[in-house]
C-alpha cells in the first residue's frame, strides 16, 4: 500500500520502506499509521536524510498562513494566563 493510500487509516502493524519515500510527508504518514511503536517494522536500512528533509515550500507556506491566523484570532485563556501562551512553531 502506498503512503498516499494509507492516509487516514490506522493499523496494528505496518512494514515501511523508508528508502523508497519521496518528499517530507510520506515518511510521516507511513510511520504514523501504526497504533504503537511496537507495530512499526522497518523493511531495510535507510539514509537518515530521508526523515530529516526540510518541509516542502507548500508546507512552509501553510505553517506561515496558520501562524498569521493564530495571531489574528482571539484565544480565550491565553491572555489571562490559563492557556499555553505560545504560538505554533514555524518549521523551515
Amino acid at each position: 500500500m502506498t503512503a498516499h493510500k494509507a492516509k487516514g487509516k490506522t493499523m496494528n502493524a505496518v512494514v515501511v520502506d523508508l528508502e523508497s519515500t519521496t518528499g517530507t510527508e510520506s515518511p510521516y504518514v507511513m510511520l504514523s499509521r501504526a497504533t504503537s511503536l511496537a507495530g512499526v517494522y522497518i523493511l531495510r536500512p535507510f539514509k537518515q536524510k530521508v526523515i530529516q528533509r526540510r518541509p516542502s515550500q507548500d508546507v512552509r507556506e501553510e505553517f506561515r498562513r496558520m501562524d498569521m491566523l493564530y495571531h489574528q484570532t482571539d484565544h480565550p485563556g491565553v491572555r489571562d494566563g490559563r492557556g499555553s501562551g505560545g504560538s505554533p512553531e514555524i518549521l523551515g
